[in-house]
C-alpha cells in the first residue's frame, strides 16, 4: 500500500469527475440553445414578418449563436484539461512506481551491507 499513490490517484480522479460533470452540464446547455435556434429557423420558414421584426428575430438568433459558441469554447477547454489530467495521472503513477522501486532497492541494499558486515566479522 502506498499512501502517496492513493492520495494522488484520488485527487486526480476527483478532478476528472468534476470536469466530466461540468462538461455534461455544458453539453445540456448547448443542446437547449441548439433546440432554440432550430425552433427559430423553423418559425422563419413559416412566418411572415416585417424588417423590424426580422431584425429582432435575427438579433435573438445571433445572441443564441454567440452563447452557444462560448459554451463550446468552455467544453474545448475542459477537453484539454481532461487530457492534461490523464497525462498527469500516468506520469504521477510512473513517478510513484519509480520511487517505490527505489525505496525497495534501498531496503535490499541495506540487507547486502548487513550481510557484508556480518561476513567480515
Amino acid at each position: 500500500m502506498c499512501i502517496a499513490r492513493d492520495i494522488v490517484t484520488n485527487g486526480l480522479n476527483q478532478i476528472t469527475y468534476e470536469l466530466e460533470l461540468q462538461k455534461e452540464l455544458l453539453n445540456e446547455q448547448v443542446s437547449d440553445i441548439t433546440k432554440k435556434i432550430n425552433h427559430i429557423q423553423h418559425e422563419l420558414t413559416i412566418t411572415t414578418f416585417n424588417a423590424s421584426q426580422g431584425y429582432r428575430i435575427l438579433k435573438h438568433q445571433q445572441d443564441l449563436l454567440i452563447e452557444r459558441r462560448k459554451l463550446k469554447g468552455e467544453m474545448a477547454i475542459i477537453d484539454q484539461a481532461l487530457q492534461v489530467n490523464e497525462r498527469s495521472m500516468g506520469i504521477s503513477q510512473q513517478v510513484i512506481q519509480n520511487s517505490m522501486a527505489y525505496q525497495e532497492n534501498l531496503v535490499k541494499d541495506t540487507g547486502v551491507i548487513r550481510q557484508l558486515l556480518e561476513y567480515n566479522k
